[in-house]
């Protein structure tokens, strides 16, 4: 779990501290009001827990697969090929009519954090969303899940 902890701390530090430097900067220009403070201070409240369910799904998916790579470039390149592939394959999928294709974002992962941050976050809308919203959640917890599994898994047959 060492690993897992380290890439999800990282991938969280890398979002969150230029969405910090922001926030400071924003606090910094702003009237100086209190209603101005507290509404910076919400609107960085809500992309702190975004960029936590960014850094948690991606952070278990890629080290899911890299685990199975032999050299770091080789997991690299698999991680960003089923980030596009998937993307590529929830695309045409999603145009396929009734919900079905609607249900096909959920194969794309970063599709599938929109969703989620719409609904967890309340967030504004950019695409048409599965038809119901506790699908992304649900999704999101079997890709965390299954990410974590398989990575017992590996480490468990490597270290036999």
């Amino acid at each position: 779990f060492a690993k897992l902890a380290a890439m999800v701390t990282a991938l969280f530090a890398l979002v969150t501290v230029p969405l910090l430097v922001y926030y400071l900067g924003s606090i910094a220009t702003i009237s100086h009001s209190a209603s101005d403070f507290r509404h910076q201070s919400a609107q960085f409240a809500v992309r702190v827990a975004n960029a936590a369910l960014h850094a948690v799904v991606l952070g278990v998916l890629g080290m899911a697969i890299a685990a199975f790579s032999s050299r770091r470039a080789f997991a690299t390149a698999s991680v960003i090929g089923v980030y596009l592939i998937t993307a590529a394959v929830s695309g045409t999928l999603g145009a396929l009519p009734g919900t079905g294709g609607r249900y096909a974002q959920l194969l794309a992962p970063f599709q599938l954090l929109d969703g989620l941050r719409v609904w967890l976050l309340h967030g504004k809308v950019l695409h048409n969303l599965a038809p119901t919203m506790p699908s992304y959640g649900v999704a999101a917890l079997l890709v965390v899940a299954l990410g974590i599994f398989v990575l017992l898994h590996r480490y468990n047959r490597i270290a036999t």
